[in-house]
């Protein structure tokens, strides 16, 4: 589906489903899904990824709770690309 948008340069895009790792500078995903990957079994490491697309944000916007999730999302990303 990105391949198009990606054909003519080395910046890779990835999908972060149930049995993914995020090997791409971009990742899109939930909210819900990125939490299972960081808290789960197999830890997934995200400190590379240089781009995140959270979405369903109207979701995320609408509990205030996410916030502190936000936050433990933050802080496993390299502080130097945000």
């Amino acid at each position: 589906m990105y391949a198009a948008i990606t054909k003519f340069s080395d910046i890779r895009v990835c999908n972060l489903v149930d049995d993914e790792k995020p090997d791409g500078q971009i990742v899109i995903t939930t909210l819900g899904k990125l939490l299972q990957f960081l808290s789960g079994r197999s830890k997934v490491d995200i400190s590379g990824v240089k781009v995140l697309v959270i979405d369903e944000a109207d979701f995320f916007f609408s509990d205030s709770r996410n916030i502190e999730s936000l936050k433990k999302i933050h802080s496993q990303l390299n502080n130097e690309k945000i």
